[in-house]
């Protein structure tokens, strides 16, 4: 009895030689495209939008370790509002309405808290 090899497990054409340097198999651009199992960012990279968001999410982590130690609330909400906003010009960039709302609702929280915060 015989194994059947499955159609899309066979190369359609020649790999690319493995550098020495790096062990991470090489694949042809036919390869990356076909594949159901090679990952594949589903963002941009290096775009804006790409810096945006990774910039405000170390703004959000730090304003969460601020908040944690309970240092200073005031520059936390500053934090927050800060990578809350920066996140809602991604969610726009990619038309996401699910993180347009989620983040347009935390940044109206947040600036709530904010005027309650300077209100005092």
């Amino acid at each position: 009895m015989s194994l059947q090899v499955p159609s899309d497990t066979e190369p359609k054409s020649q790999p690319l030689p493995e550098n020495e340097d790096d062990k991470q198999p090489k694949y042809t651009p036919e390869e990356i495209e076909n594949s159901k199992r090679i990952f594949k960012s589903a963002t941009p990279k290096y775009t804006v939008d790409w810096y945006v968001k990774w910039i405000s999410s170390v703004i959000l982590l730090s304003a969460m370790t601020i908040r944690a130690t309970g240092y200073n609330p005031f520059l936390d909400i500053c934090l927050s509002l800060t990578g809350m906003i920066g996140w809602i010009y991604v969610s726009l960039v990619w038309k996401d309405r699910a993180m347009i709302m989620l983040n347009g609702v935390a940044t109206f929280i947040l600036a709530m808290g904010l005027l309650n915060h300077l209100a005092r």
